[in-house]
């Protein structure tokens, strides 16, 4: 069997943000590709975020590859880009197109009866993907395959029993298809001027934060760390990596298995490589070591610099261990990135300025200041609808962008209007990043890392004025 995997562009409205925030691997979907592959079929991936094909040539290269299948990701923000792809791959062909991703996930019936999909398949995709497949190409019912949404008859037929893999140490990503020299990080996560990639050695996050929305629940699975290490190896070898995120949820969960394969990522790439991680894991002999081994950058969730904000989210964070754990990096010589979340239930200008003023005082080396974006899947998401601040009919999903939008968010879930939060985030950008501190920081930066820095800097502030002059 042949499969052709898309992963969409970016809409119009994220722009801005595409300018700045870069374009990564789509390691999900790499997943599900790698996965039919190992199970004896054949699959090519069309990551369009990276080529940017038009349509008519998207449709050519389908034509040509001639599949028995079509998987298409969706996000929230992309969603209606995929809405037009489908629509187009099934006016010119006849092939069977299934829609996956966090955003169909969470709405599965909505999501086939607002499109041409043939199906949707609900969280983890690999071995539903690879029933589904198979029952086409060979026949039989479709009525046993977990997780898949259908219609029959004129009715939407939903699978709820969803088809996870328990175990994941076994996967294996084929990275040979995708177009890792294309892939860019963000600006600010930028570390050299070589090739980029990432990786991904967990699956999953144990903890409940209410604006977050999850594909894979709260379960927290492992990777086999010989496995990703191999991948690391075969980054190196094939593409000549200079640097690698890890996407993990919390790469530091686990202490030791996060310094074990530190190690090894400075043995087999000596590449530089930032992770996500959550302010109350800080640990400085941690971080000590992580920094020997090449980690340049930690992202963390934040959110708020209100602790009663925090609580209501259910964060389980207080913003005393926000402020640790940007000491630590420092100490470390770990750069810092801190995602901070402006409009959550509970917010007014006071609790905003709070924030803000907070974020000055201990000084990470970035800081994204987000509107709060009810993504569906999340609790919020299920009070927007219930409060009548969402319709899904007439809902936009092209304004579904968290920062350097060039629309209103949705909705707000607080007294203040998405215009009000609007204008509080482009306040909250020029106070931070417009500080004589700030930008001697970053000036140091150029004059000690030269032409490569001085790139980012100059298209990152380009990107923030640009922002700033827009007008909703």
């Amino acid at each position: 069997m042949k499969a052709f995997f898309i992963n969409p562009h970016m809409p119009a409205s994220s722009w801005f943000n595409s300018s700045a925030a870069g374009i990564s691997p789509p390691l999900g979907l790499l997943s599900i590709a790698s996965y039919f592959i190992e199970k004896g079929n054949d699959a090519i991936i069309l990551d369009n975020s990276a080529e940017m094909l038009s349509e008519k040539n998207i449709i050519e290269k389908i034509k040509r590859y001639a599949p028995d299948i079509i998987g298409i990701t969706a996000t929230t923000t992309n969603f209606n880009v995929a809405k037009g792809l489908v629509s187009i791959i099934k006016k010119e062909t006849d092939i069977p197109v299934v829609l996956g991703g966090h955003h169909v996930s969470a709405l599965p019936e909505y999501s086939i009866e607002s499109t041409e999909a043939d199906f949707v398949i609900i969280g983890e995709g690999e071995k539903s993907f690879l029933m589904l497949a198979e029952k086409i190409k060979n026949g039989g019912s479709l009525a046993d395959i977990g997780g898949l949404c259908r219609k029959e008859n004129g009715k939407t037929i939903v699978n709820r029993n969803i088809e996870n893999i328990e175990d994941i140490k076994d996967l294996k990503l084929d990275y040979s298809l995708l177009p890792i020299e294309k892939y860019r990080p963000s600006l600010s996560r930028r570390l050299t001027p070589g090739i980029f990639s990432a990786v991904i050695t967990s699956r999953g996050c144990p903890y409940k934060c209410k604006f977050c929305s999850k594909l894979y629940g709260e379960k927290y699975l492992l990777r086999n760390e010989e496995t990703v290490i191999k991948e690391i190896e075969f980054l190196k070898k094939k593409y000549n990596i200079s640097e690698l995120i890890i996407w993990d949820d919390t790469f530091t969960f686990e202490k030791e298995r996060a310094i074990y394969l530190s190690r090894y990522i400075k043995k087999v790439s000596s590449a530089f490589w930032s992770c996500y991680s959550r302010v109350d894991k800080a640990d400085d002999k941690l971080y000590f070591e992580l920094s020997n081994n090449g980690l340049k950058e930690i992202v963390f969730g934040a959110e708020s610099g209100n602790d009663n904000i925090l609580k209501n989210i259910d964060k389980k964070i207080t913003k005393d261990q926000t402020k640790t754990a940007i000491e630590l990096t420092k100490k470390a010589k770990i750069s810092s990135f801190v995602s901070v979340i402006l409009g959550l239930p509970g917010e007014t200008r006071q609790t905003i300025e709070e924030t803000i003023d907070f974020f000055i005082s201990i000084d990470p080396d970035y800081t994204a200041f987000t509107t709060l974006i009810p993504f569906p899947g999340s609790e919020y998401f299920d009070t927007a609808i219930k409060k009548g601040l969402i319709d899904l009919k007439n809902t936009d999903w092209d304004s579904y962008v968290t920062i350097f939008s060039s629309k209103l968010p949705p909705c707000s879930l607080c007294d203040l209007t998405p215009k009000e939060l609007v204008k509080l985030q482009k306040y909250a950008m020029r106070k931070f990043l417009f500080r004589p501190k700030y930008i001697k920081k970053h000036f140091n930066k150029i004059l000690k890392e030269g032409f490569f820095r001085a790139g980012t800097v100059y298209k990152g502030a380009k990107t923030v004025l640009k922002h700033q002059l827009h007008k909703i």
